[in-house]
């Protein structure tokens, strides 16, 4: 797994910077955090209403499995 995000970083990212436009990198950045901001928040609440009893997912868990609730994202305009 380390070795997959090292090699994410060193090929995959510099890669998208020079073809994604600079705009439209801070848009999908955004649109990141606001989508770990969503489901953290959400988190939490099912957290608190549950007595603190719900416990927190591993990468691989969250990564393989699909939300079915997630902010609404706007496409970016070219």
């Amino acid at each position: 797994m380390l070795e997959r995000l090292e090699r994410e970083e060193l090929e995959l990212l510099p890669l998208a910077r020079t073809i994604i436009p600079g705009d439209h990198w801070f848009t999908i950045a955004n649109q990141m955090l606001a989508h770990d901001t969503y489901h953290n928040e959400n988190l939490n609440k099912i957290r608190s209403a549950c007595g603190g009893r719900v416990r927190s997912l591993s990468a691989p868990e969250v990564s393989a499995r699909k939300s079915v609730i997630l902010p609404p994202v706007s496409p970016i305009a070219n």
